[in-house]
């Protein structure tokens, strides 16, 4: 791929921040997490651009949610002019229905209940290639890994070791795709995604009391840590904050070792987790032109769906409004 330049993202980056209004603030999310009763919160989501919404049922919620996830992706696919960087993103997608497909019978509807728009693969294309069991016409990576999936589900009947292993080809291709575009804000990105997995994996691991054998098979190279040292750090019970004292992680690694020892909790540390990546993307919206205020319009947009199935379903639970609160990443809370 021809190497990007920023002035190619003049009109896209133009059309973005014509939409960036219609983002979740910290004001709007006070107001979500403040709502007296379901129609407040419609309210709300309308002002940021997610259309008639009949109810906050879970069933109208996916639907909602499917529709305009399949619309920003189309809307950015049409004004970019390098398409292929979402590519980096929808792998994500792919992988998810991957799962959904290996953990179901594949009864008619059962399996295709569970697919979600918005991959590479078209989720039908997906559930036809598992329903005759011939994955050629898949990408290479994913028609590798699914048999070897299958496989690994049969044998050992754990679908945790299934998960490991299609996450670690999520996040390799996911790399593979950043490192071709030659953008180096998405390489660098990805770069500190993988990290970021890596580190949860390792605070996971020593909370739980696993050994380096099962850490080694949830690691991912290409993050700036070498995958050995992560394992190394494990097996011999070193510092956490000590392996990464060098790297932008130090802070996260300190909150991790606290979490690894069951001084705090996992959920704060996974909270820490994602506004440090949010934090990266903020910072991308402040470039001018070129696809980083591009992507970071995806990526928020990607986050704040989250956020929304957050809200949606503690309320729906009965969580109070400052048990909600607790629960909002940095940008809004």
């Amino acid at each position: 791929m021809i190497p990007i330049k920023d002035t190619d993202f003049l009109t896209s980056t133009m059309r973005v921040r014509c939409r960036e209004k219609y983002l979740m603030d910290r004001e709007r999310a006070d107001r979500l997490v403040d709502a007296r009763g379901d129609d407040d919160v419609i309210k709300v989501l309308n002002e940021c651009g997610y259309g008639e919404i009949q109810s906050l049922s879970n069933q109208e919620l996916d639907r909602v949610l499917q529709q305009f996830r399949e619309e920003l992706y189309a809307f950015l696919e049409e004004i970019l002019p390098v398409p292929e960087l979402l590519d980096v993103f929808r792998v994500r997608y792919d992988y998810h229905n991957i799962k959904a497909l290996l953990k179901t019978s594949l009864i008619e509807e059962e399996g295709r209940g569970l697919l979600v728009s918005s991959g590479r693969v078209p989720s039908m294309k997906l559930y036809k290639a598992f329903k005759e069991q011939d994955f050629t016409e898949l990408p290479p990576k994913m028609a590798e890994v699914i048999p070897e999936a299958r496989e690994l589900l049969a044998r050992t009947d754990d679908p945790q070791k299934a998960d490991f292993l299609l996450d670690k080809a999520c996040l390799e291709e996911m790399f593979a795709l950043a490192k071709g575009t030659k953008s180096a804000f998405l390489t660098d990105y990805v770069r500190l995604y993988i990290d970021i997995q890596n580190l949860r994996a390792l605070v996971r691991s020593r909370r739980i009391g696993k050994d380096s054998a099962f850490l080694r098979s949830a690691l991912v190279p290409g993050g700036h840590m070498k995958p050995e040292d992560v394992c190394l750090c494990l097996q011999e019970g070193g510092s956490i904050a000590a392996l990464y004292a060098s790297t932008k992680l130090v802070a996260l690694a300190k909150e991790g070792e606290k979490a690894a020892k069951g001084e705090g909790t996992l959920t704060d540390f996974e909270k820490l987790c994602d506004n440090l990546l949010l934090e990266k993307v903020e910072a991308s919206r402040n470039v001018s032109f070129g696809e980083q205020p591009v992507l970071a319009y995806l990526l928020l947009r990607e986050a704040e769906m989250t956020m929304l199935r957050t809200v949606v379903s503690g309320r729906a639970a009965g969580l109070s409004t400052g048990k909600l609160r607790e629960k909002l990443r940095a940008r809004y809370a």
